[in-house]
C-alpha cells in the first residue's frame, strides 16, 4: 500500500509539494504497516517479500515496475531493518 500510494502521489509534480496533512498521515500509517509486517519475517524474506509484492500484487510491467522495485529497495533502509537494501 505504501508504495502504490507514494508511487501515484509523487508522480504528480504539484502532489510533491503538497501540505496536506491528511496525505502525509497516511503514508506514515502505510509504511509503518509495512515496516511492521517486514519486522515479522525473517530477515533474508523481506527483499523477496517486496519484489513478489510489486510484481504480483500491483500488476505492473516494464518502465513502471522498475519506478516502483527503486522505491521498494529502500523500504529496509526506512524502516530501520536489515538489510539496509534490497538488490533486484
Amino acid at each position: 500500500m505504501f508504495i502504490s500510494r507514494s508511487h501515484q502521489h509523487f508522480n504528480d509534480e504539484l502532489s510533491m509539494v503538497t501540505d496536506d496533512d491528511h496525505e502525509i498521515n497516511q503514508a506514515q500509517e502505510h509504511l509503518q504497516q509495512c515496516c511492521q509486517e517486514l519486522k515479522n519475517m525473517d530477515t533474508q524474506c523481506r527483499c523477496p517479500a517486496l519484489k513478489k509484492m510489486v510484481m504480483q500484487d500491483c500488476g505492473r510491467q516494464g518502465e513502471e515496475a522498475q519506478r516502483m522495485l527503486g522505491k521498494a529497495r529502500y523500504i529496509p533502509r526506512m524502516c530501520n531493518i536489515q538489510p539496509t537494501q534490497c538488490s533486484f
